[in-house]
């Protein structure tokens, strides 16, 4: 799987769905969208390469 494979619209939930989460239990995700979705992008990639949504190493 390429990073091609992942949808924009595909992150854009992934991280909507982690804001609210995060904002719900008195949290908040980094500042920096393109950031973010960038790692949450890299995110969605090892879940589907290996089953497990790992961090990436930076």
């Amino acid at each position: 799987m390429s990073m091609a494979d992942i949808s924009k619209e595909e992150v854009n939930r992934f991280y909507q769905n982690l804001k609210q989460q995060a904002e719900s239990a008195g949290y908040h995700l980094n500042p920096d969208e393109s950031f973010t979705k960038e790692l949450l992008e890299s995110i969605l990639i090892n879940k589907d390469r290996m089953d497990t949504g790992l961090v990436p190493a930076v």
